[in-house]
């Protein structure tokens, strides 16, 4: 965990990093055009989360 930083001061919600210090967010792209309900949306979400737990 790192504590996200706004100017100079440094806020109290801290952050989740992977082993080398990115945020989960960098790994997610544009908003996705797949259908939630059939679940190649979800298969998609595991994709990224694998990719972040690296």
């Amino acid at each position: 965990w790192r504590a996200r930083r706004v100017g100079n001061k440094s806020m109290a919600t801290p952050i989740k990093v992977n082993r080398i210090g990115l945020e989960a967010q960098i790994y997610k792209g544009g908003k996705t055009t797949l259908c939630a309900g059939c679940g190649h949306n979800a298969i998609s979400e595991r994709i990224i989360d694998a990719f972040y737990e690296m």
